[in-house]
């Protein structure tokens, strides 16, 4: 605290400093008309260079320009030039006033929210920006326009200062803000790459227009620049009222360098040629106090460090954009200009005849490099450290020629470094070691006059740039550096010693690297600092972070169990008096994180609960804020549990009524309430979606009677549909569409989120039209994605949804719209849209389609399906390689097609499968389903080998298994399926093959097995192959000895009981194999007495009775029912004890 207090006092005093002076400067400046250009200016150089203002308001305005300077800066906005804000009546009406725009407001000096809405409102803030700065520029445009009218009609050598000053404040207004919108540019360069459209023509559009309007504004620019030129040339006045000087040139040189329309770096070159050409052909009379007047070189038109810059980077810039188009030839021509610019400011600059005139400036050079540099480290652009390291090594190359006179120091070098230290280039370590090495090489060579050593800021900024890195071994070289810092320490250069800053840096390098032993390196680390403080060294004192970063590494090392004890331990230590390890915000919440993110929001919500405490107990430092609640309320969603969204609703209670004890941090905004929605769309509670449904009326009533905080947004919405999608309820889909609609009314534009979990609940409802529902609103989303919406562009999710939908419809025609669909994918994957590329899963999906419909020629469209799978696979689209599933699902297209031959084809796939995985494709192992489904497409094939075929796949099964195969362990379904393999063949022996399966079937359960538990449809099937048995007598008794054992021994059974197929089925047996009419009648009887006992008649059932039972038995079980017909009773004629369970059985 103490070392930030210093630092903001010393830059205070700096900046009244150069304040006070600002008068003196400007009379000086414009005396001898030297006034460096600061285009490159940012609000860390503001107190070092000399600024030009006008007016009896300079030194106010300056400070209120700093200030805003600095509220620019915490924005993180690019910093507006400072030629904009010299004149009180341009900044804050033009530059500034995007502040608005942002989504967050000023508290003091602090951004409330900017951490959490970064990532959010980025883009949008940009977007905004750019509209507001391009507004702008076309007023100024307009503006600009009509000056440089007004001085083209007034005759030559005419101009009044008053206009002279309106044109040059015109070009400052176009220069500074062609420049901002071009930085704004570039951030949304950066966010580009998370939405790609297919709507390219219309973003090229765009880019057309704001190239016009630059090229626009460097023409205006440039001729407002040769109009005062030819004042100058004519003008009788003082020289030093002059317009046209070197500045001035500096804007138009700007100007064209900031464009980036095509030309711009030669005509920013054109114009410093004029500019050296105009200095080196200039006079001006003067007298140097050592004798009569004399000519002297017009110092006005000197070029700067700027006049360079600026053209230097223009011609960079061309040759990066060039080499990312691969166009190497005009890549290379561009650098070579830009290496010759750098040649031509060595020439006119450092080896200038008045060689007088420059060393007397020569600190200033330096200052001017330094600040060039700062700028391009702080630009934001991708190839930004390329470019300032070049310009390093050419001054410091420069410098070698000039004996060291005029040459970076070492501030130079650590802006180059710590550039590359921000930059994340994948090269950025090796270049900033690269620097590293050149400084501590040019510090032991005697021969070269530099005093570059390298300091403290330039090892930390190697460590940065390490832990930034994010490579393998990245800490270990960090620790490298700190161990190195520590010898050169031991040698006497007490100016490197590491700080906490440094070791802080090294453990954050060690926790972000998931190495194993994070823990042991954090504590050794954290023991080494506390021995260097224990030894006198004050700066490598470990502070709260050093803790918090040793906490983070136990939390992601050992679990959140372990890091809690380290908290405790830290909380203990600090009772016991060492402060730096009071537990703060950061400690306590780590620890939420750590529960939170292990799914256990009750310790997650135990931790809060600690961190209450501790700040009701003093320690202000840990007093919880809203994310502490929101975090632990994140956690309750996350967790699925369905009471979760009752606990975050505790959560939420709880900072209401903190914010009721007057908290008002402790507010409950959108961003909570869209917690608690969340979590209850996450719960398992059958009345999430209605509950959620009423937070989200909650959120409205809170709006709409005046909190602005809490006003529902696209989250708000999407995810109380979303609740509705999961909830399963009849209602749900209706629901989900309606509040899809309240979004229009409530004026939110829906997302794509807010479509797919609307369509998602049609295409999960399984009702009647819901495919068609959930195809309709696709179609919406691509008609307002057509019309330029790009939040609602269709996605992968969106037509798997919609494509689960027809599938799971069995709707005539279902699977050909689903495989319609695919089509649709397949076509806009091809024009462009990279985010609908067909994967498996959507062939899958549609081949399943093809598999439910029941249509004759399902199983042709699958193997052509799979047919088109393997020609793309081959041809590299790795994405649509077919797998387990999706042969599975062919093969179950073929079972249920009926196609002929179609058994073959699909006993063909599971060989072939079979065969893969034995050569080493694991992707397409057969698993039980496949397995499963081949055994049911014998069974339903009607070919004579069915039965043997199907019950060899069974063995093959258990074979597998019983080596130790989990995957193919057969199920109820695997013996199911063969026993009615079995019962529909024509093998005489069928009767007892079925028994011997369902006793196996009984055995393998009674050991254990739960899988193969037989059910009521298994034991039907025994008794129905019972049913259809021909044969000799023997074997017929046998049959009917097998059936009344199965029924028997269902009816005994706790696997179920006979339901009306099975008292059908077994009614069929007794009638078949039962060859004596007394006994036959007599088993009748009792045999459909129970099944009206039991309420299972149902029709089949009455009608196998009526054609077994002799007429006058049907007459006397059927005596008690009055009809004029015996023979015309139907089930809705008897009573409704013997129907009743027939619903329930079905």
């Amino acid at each position: 605290m103490r070392l930030y207090i210093s630092c903001s006092l010393l830059l205070a005093l700096a900046f009244m400093s150069s304040t006070i002076s600002a008068f003196q400067l400007q009379q000086q400046s414009m005396l001898s008309g030297f006034t460096p250009s600061l285009s490159f200016m940012t609000s860390s150089s503001i107190s070092s260079i000399p600024i030009t203002s006008r007016g009896k308001d300079c030194l106010f305005q300056r400070k209120k320009n700093h200030q805003q300077m600095m509220m620019l800066a915490s924005y993180r906005l690019p910093l507006p030039d400072i030629d904009a804000i010299s004149n009180p009546r341009s900044f804050s009406s033009k530059v500034y006033s995007s502040r608005k725009h942002v989504g967050t407001v000023l508290v003091g000096k602090r951004m409330t929210n900017l951490a959490q809405a970064k990532s959010d409102i980025m883009e949008k803030t940009n977007n905004k920006i750019l509209d507001n700065m391009s507004a702008a520029t076309n007023s100024k445009d307009d503006s600009s326009t009509a000056i440089l009218e007004d001085i083209k009609n007034v005759p030559i050598g005419s101009l009044s200062q008053e206009l002279m000053h309106d044109a040059i404040q015109a070009m400052k207004d176009l220069s500074s803000s062609l420049s901002t919108t071009a930085v704004m540019s570039t951030n949304q360069k950066k966010n580009k790459q998370l939405k790609k459209t297919i709507h390219v023509p219309k973003q090229k559009k765009k880019d057309h227009h704001h190239q016009h309007t630059a090229k626009e504004s460097a023409i205006i620019v440039e001729s407002i620049l040769n109009r005062l030129i030819q004042e100058k040339d004519s003008s009788s006045s003082s020289p030093r009222w002059a317009a046209a000087n070197a500045r001035t040139y500096n804007l138009a040189i700007k100007t064209w360098a900031n464009s980036g329309v095509g030309g711009s770096a030669q005509n920013a070159e054109n114009i410093l040629r004029r500019l050296i050409h105009s200095y080196e052909t200039s006079s001006s009379r003067g007298n140097d106090n050592k004798g009569p007047e004399k000519e002297f070189r017009d110092i006005s038109l000197r070029p700067d460090v700027f006049s360079f810059a600026h053209c230097y980077s223009a011609w960079y810039n061309l040759a990066m954009n060039e080499s990312e188009k691969n166009n190497a030839k005009a890549s290379s021509t561009a650098l070579r200009k830009a290496d010759s610019i750098l040649q031509l400011m060595a020439e006119s600059l450092i080896g200038s005849s008045d060689q007088a005139g420059i060393m007397k400036h020569h600190d200033k050079l330096t200052i001017d490099f330094n600040v060039a540099l700062d700028s391009w480290s702080k630009s934001g652009e991708r190839w930004a450290p390329h470019m300032a390291e070049r310009f390093l090594l050419f001054i410091e190359k420069t410098s070698d020629t000039n004996e060291g006179k005029i040459g970076p120091n070492v501030r130079s070098y650590n802006i180059v470094i710590n550039a590359w230290a921000k930059s994340r280039d994948r090269e950025a370590t090796n270049r900033a070691e690269f620097i590293l090495k050149r400084m501590e090489m040019r510090h032991r060579d005697k021969s070269i006059k530099s005093l570059v050593a390298p300091n403290r800021i330039t090892y930390s900024s190697i460590i940065s740039c390490w832990s930034n890195s994010g490579k393998k071994g990245a800490a270990r070289k960090a620790e490298e550096i700190i161990d190195r810092m520590i010898q050169l320490r031991k040698a006497g250069n007490k100016g490197v010693s590491p700080d906490t800053i440094s070791f802080n840096s090294v453990i954050n390098a060690w926790v972000k690297s998931g190495e194993k032993g994070i823990v042991a390196k954090s504590e050794s680390l954290l023991q080494r600092m506390e021995d260097l403080y224990k030894a006198g060294i004050a700066d490598a004192r470990p502070d709260i972070r050093t803790y918090n970063l040793v906490l983070s590494a136990w939390t992601k090392e050992k679990g959140a169990p372990a890091a809690e004890k380290f908290l405790k331990k830290m909380e203990n230590m600090n009772i016991a008096g060492n402060n730096s390890t009071k537990p703060n915000l950061v400690s306590f919440t780590t620890c939420i994180d750590a529960y939170a993110n292990n799914g256990e929001p009750k310790h997650a919500d135990r931790i809060l609960r600690w961190m209450e405490d501790s700040f009701r107990n003093g320690n202000i430092d840990a007093k919880p804020t809203a994310r502490s609640y929101t975090s632990v309320l994140n956690a309750w969603s996350a967790s699925g549990r369905r009471d979760s969204g009752q606990f975050a609703e505790k959560i939420l209670s709880r900072m209401e009524k903190l914010h009721e004890a007057g908290d008002e941090h402790m507010k409950p905004d959108t961003r909570t309430f869209n917690a608690l929605i969340n979590a209850y769309s996450n719960s398992k509670d059958r009345t999430a979606a209605m509950k959620a449904e009423q937070v989200l009326s909650r959120m409205k009533s809170l709006h709409s009677a005046g909190d602005p905080t809490v006003k529902p947004d696209v989250i708000s919405f999407s995810s109380t549909i979303n609740a509705w999608s999961k909830s399963g309820e009849k209602e749900a889909p209706h629901r989900a569409e309606a509040i899809l609609n309240e979004m229009k009314e409530a004026d939110i534009q829906p997302n794509s989120h807010s479509f797919n979990a609307a369509i998602a609940a049609w295409s999960r409802s399984g009702q009647k039209g819901a495919a068609q529902k959930a195809e309709e609103l696709l179609r919406k989303m691509e008609t307002l994605y057509d019309e330029g919406n790009n939040n609602v562009a269709p996605n992968v999710f969106t037509f798997t949804s919609v494509m689960n939908g027809w599938a799971k419809s069995g709707e005539r025609g279902s699977a050909q719209r689903a495989e319609i669909l695919l089509k649709v994918m397949e076509v806009m994957y091809k024009q462009g849209n990279k985010a609908v590329k067909p994967n498996v899963q959507h062939f899958t999906t549609v081949i399943n389609a093809w598999a439910r419909s029941g249509e004759r020629e399902a199983g042709e469209h699958a193997e052509k399906l799979l047919e088109r799978m393997d020609k793309l696979y081959k041809a590299g689209d790795m994405g649509v390689k077919p797998n387990s599933f999706t042969l599975t699902a062919v093969i179950d297209a073929l079972a249920k097609s009926g196609e002929r031959d179609s058994v073959t084809r699909a006993d063909q796939i599971l060989k072939r499968m079979e065969q893969l995985y034995k050569e080493g494709d694991v992707d397409v192992k057969p698993n039980v389903r496949t397995y499963n489904s081949v055994i049911n497409a014998w069974s339903k094939s009607g070919q004579i080998n069915a039965a043997q075929k199907a019950e060899g796949i069974l063995k093959r099964m258990e074979t597998l298994y019983e080596a130790g195969d989990e995957d193919v362990k057969p199920t109820v379904i695997s013996f199911s399926s063969a026993i009615n393999a079995w019962a529909s063949s024509t093998d005489p022996g069928k009767a007892r093959k079925t028994y011997e399966i369902l006793q196996r079937m009984e055995k393998i359960y009674k050991q254990g097995d739960k899988d193969v538990r037989p059910n009521v449809f298994t034991y039907t099937s025994v008794i129905n192959a019972c049913a259809t048995c021909y044969g000799n007598e023997k074997e017929m008794d046998e049959a009917l000895y097998l059936a009344y054992s199965t029924f028997k021994a269902l009816e005994d059974s706790d696997y179920g009981k006979p339901n009306h197929v099975t008292y059908t089925t077994f009614l069929k047996a007794c009638s078949r194999l039962i060859p004596t009419e007394g006994r036959r009648r007599k088993i009748l009887s009792t045999v459909f007495k129970k099944c009206c006992s039991e309420g299972q008649v149902s029709e089949n059932c009455l009608a196998q009775f009526r054609y077994a039972a002799p007429q006058d038995l049907f007459v006397n079980v059927m005596g008690g029912i009055r009809t004029v017909d015996i023979d015309s009773i139907t089930v809705e004629d008897l009573p409704s004890e013997w129907t009743k369970n027939v619903k329930a059985a079905r």
